[in-house]
């Protein structure tokens, strides 16, 4: 048996995250304060079966599990009022000089109607010397927000947390790794 030798890729930090949205007209934001990611396994439990009689194992049904997507956790720093409210699926509104105005939550009781997106997540590769030798791409496709979480707290900074549901068409792959040498311009 012959041993195959492996690359190990230091990985830290959440480098920048792109929200795309999957509409006719793509919208674009690019964010670089989330500061913590997590991605957990949506899955479809296999099952097992025996077949015994007494202490004798005859035979066993088995059926493996199946990735359904993923379900992501995000951390931000700061406020971006266009991606809450994508993910939130509320409205933003921005003054005629450009700056924040107003957000509206999604109606009580109501359906929400929000717009799918793909979510890039950029996370450095280091070397021993600490330097960044590139960067590697995640990407989740159709991914869809929930309502946020809100936190307040005297002499700490508002962090919105956002939980999205990344959930694959039939026949595509639910994750996507890409190795970069430097981020998208």
């Amino acid at each position: 048996m012959a041993n195959e030798d492996v690359r190990e890729i230091p990985l830290a930090n959440v480098a920048r995250a792109e929200v795309v949205t999957e509409e006719t007209t793509p919208k674009t934001y690019v964010v670089d304060t989330y500061n913590e990611v997590t991605l957990e396994a949506f899955v479809s439990e296999g099952e097992e079966k025996e077949l015994r009689k007494g202490n004798r194992l005859i035979a066993q049904l088995k059926t493996e599990d199946l990735i359904k997507g993923y379900n992501v956790k995000l951390k931000d720093l700061v406020m971006t009022p266009e991606v809450f409210a994508l993910i939130d699926g509320g409205e933003s509104t921005m003054s005629e000089e450009g700056s924040f105005a107003s957000y509206t939550g999604p109606k009580m009781g109501e359906a929400v109607q929000r717009t799918p997106f793909t979510l890039n997540l950029y996370t450095e590769e280091k070397d021993a010397d600490g330097e960044t030798k590139g960067y590697l791409k995640v990407t989740c496709k159709h991914c869809k927000g929930s309502p946020a979480s809100i936190t307040l707290k005297d002499g700490d900074f508002f962090a919105p947390e956002y939980e999205l549901k990344s959930r694959p068409k039939r026949g595509e792959r639910p994750l996507e790794i890409t190795a970069l040498t430097e981020l998208p311009a």
